[in-house]
């Protein structure tokens, strides 16, 4: 059976900027429709710093191949797909115009799996304009959150009718434009971190 695959995607201008973002610690929209009003508790890493990301939905037909230290080769075309799904589904924003290379990771813990870090790169000005919008829809996820949280849009009702432009899922609540230089020191810190140490792996990659 193939191993589970996780999938991050990295915005970045080639100058070590990325967008970095944090987690709800409560979600109160998935799939674009509302939750119940108490929400749905994020149960990996609320709280904290994130990459866009989760699992990969749809299967390798074939084993994935690996390296000669154990790390997946990266099956480009359908994993760039996941990362880009993950990041419209996370942010309402598409990424699909931009260039991209992907590199993968084995995880030896409890669970084996394989990880990858998908970085997609623009221009100064394309992240500059990426990070205010992905901001504003970021500010209406919350607005949406709020009012399913007080019972204004009944659980199961399409949230853009309501709200619009907000993200289909309610799992980020905020952006930031970071230079990897100079937040060395805090992602290096995440190494022990269960929730956070695949981060560091990633942006260290950063091309």
């Amino acid at each position: 059976m193939p191993l589970p695959e996780y999938v991050y995607a990295v915005m970045h201008d080639g100058n070590k900027n990325f967008l970095m973002f944090k987690k709800n610690t409560m979600g109160y929209f998935y799939k674009g429709r509302a939750t119940q009003s108490s929400g749905i508790r994020i149960p990996h890493g609320g709280g904290k710093c994130a990459l866009p990301g989760g699992g990969v939905d749809e299967y390798p037909k074939i084993p994935v191949e690996e390296d000669g230290q154990g790390n997946p080769k990266c099956q480009k075309e359908r994993i760039s797909k996941e990362a880009i799904r993950e990041f419209r589904e996370e942010t309402a924003a598409g990424i699909s115009g931009l260039q991209c290379v992907c590199r993968g990771w084995k995880h030896y813990g409890r669970k084996r799996c394989y990880y990858y870090g998908v970085y997609f790169l623009c221009t100064p000005e394309q992240l500059i304009d990426g990070h205010a919008a992905v901001a504003k829809t970021l500010e209406v996820g919350a607005i949406a959150s709020q009012s399913v949280k007080n019972g204004a849009i009944p659980e199961g009702r399409i949230i853009a009718e309501h709200h619009c432009p907000a993200p289909l899922d309610n799992e980020l609540c905020s952006v930031e434009k970071w230079n990897f230089t100079e937040k060395r020191s805090l992602i290096r810190s995440w190494r022990t971190d269960n929730d956070l140490s695949w981060f560091t792996v990633i942006l260290e990659n950063l091309p």
